[in-house]
């Protein structure tokens, strides 16, 4: 049994044993033939047992850690409640949002997904389409600072996890069905023209052709937004 360093001073009682070293105690007990210890340091050992203050000190720390994690899960549950107000969707879909870093304050930008997606097909995102895409999130009110404008300038920079385009434009269309308020005046329509404009932009000379890969994440994301079974 791992100990500090240091010199003993042992006292028995009836439940186990006690052991006070020059800078550390610990408490010993016994169960299913097997010795536990724990290390304390520093304390007061009288007559065998830990003083209160430190059995106090324990709780008061055990109490503080129940409280912080309750606190935790009420604050995801209210952000999965006002999650599921914004977007519409069924809970097990907004749970795969959440799970994939949505907030409230960001998921302004999940309709902006599938171009964001669009835009890294070739590997890069260029001036032009990094440029159409802030100028739709200004359009859809998404202020610049904002908690959902900094999440947007990161991805632009580095692409999101896979994940985070997996069934992006699937959750999309669904919420297009139900006319969620995260896509209030968007169409599938609209959306897929968005598509089109940012598969065909480039940062040079305004349009270039459009390449296979592009073209297949084009007809995947417009399959998507536009699936009525949802």
């Amino acid at each position: 049994m791992a100990r500090p360093s240091g010199r003993s001073e042992n006292e028995s009682n009836e439940h186990g044993l006690v052991r006070k070293w020059s800078t550390y105690e610990s408490t010993v007990s016994w169960s299913d033939g097997e010795a536990h210890e724990e290390w304390i340091c520093p304390t007061t050992i009288r007559s065998g047992s830990v003083v209160a203050p430190l059995k106090t000190s324990y709780f008061r720390r055990f109490d503080r850690e129940l409280l912080d994690r309750a606190r935790r899960t009420s604050a995801l549950d209210e952000e999965r409640r006002e999650l599921g107000a914004l977007t519409g969707l069924r809970a097990r879909d907004v749970d795969a949002l959440q799970a994939r870093g949505f907030t409230p304050e960001t998921i302004a930008l999940l309709p902006l997904v599938p171009l964001i997606q669009l835009a890294w097909a070739q590997g890069h995102v260029t001036d032009g389409e990094r440029a159409m895409i802030v100028q739709l999130a200004r359009e859809r009110a998404i202020p610049d600072g904002s908690p959902a404008d900094q999440q947007l300038a990161e991805w632009l920079c580095e692409p999101p996890r896979a994940e985070v385009f997996a069934g992006a434009s699937r959750f999309v269309g669904a919420m297009l069905q139900r006319s969620a308020s995260v896509v209030d005046g968007l169409t599938a329509d609209a959306l897929v023209e968005y598509c089109e404009r940012i598969a065909a932009v480039s940062g040079f000379l305004g349009l270039r052709h459009v390449g296979v890969e592009e073209r297949e994440l084009l007809t995947s994301i417009a399959r998507d937004l536009k699936d009525r079974t949802q």
